[in-house]
């Protein structure tokens, strides 16, 4: 529905009526209308490099097109994390070029069942990004008995 939007009115007034149509004209009515589903072509490939040195390779690529009226669209991402892990200790170094954001490194690590980590901290720090994110996790494991 599209309606001409040249009324106003107070919450208090919205309240006691609020039927959309008694303070707004509706232009045209449209029974459907389509929506893209999101859509991404996802690879990730872990390699034991040598011992504890390991390499994780990952892509994600958007399979909208950006221009496409009412599509879902991701930002094509790859990254490389190389990393050394132990059975109770990691640390992680990723490495990606994102889509509008350019190239981002970050540090992350995990001791026992908590991982700490950031995919774009090294350029929050040293100014070359305007945002950065970290992410926090825990292990929980759930043992079930086999019978």
């Amino acid at each position: 529905m599209v309606y001409e939007a040249d009324a106003s009115y107070t919450d208090a007034e919205y309240a006691i009526n609020d039927d959309f149509d008694s303070y707004y004209s509706r232009i045209s009515e449209s029974k459907s209308f389509n929506v893209s589903l999101p859509t991404a072509l996802h690879f990730n490939a872990d390699w034991n490099a040598y011992d504890k040195f390991y390499l994780n390779l990952n892509t994600d690529l958007n399979m909208n097109k950006e221009t496409k009226p009412n599509s879902n669209y991701i930002k094509n991402t790859f990254s490389m994390t190389p990393r050394y892990e132990t059975r109770w200790f990691s640390i992680y170094l990723p490495f990606s070029v994102v889509e509008d954001s350019g190239f981002l490194s970050g540090f992350g690590f995990r001791a026992g069942p908590i991982t700490l980590g950031s995919g774009s901290l090294f350029n929050g720090l040293f100014g070359y990004s305007n945002a950065v994110d970290v992410h926090l996790g825990i292990k929980i494991p759930l043992y079930h008995n086999d019978k």
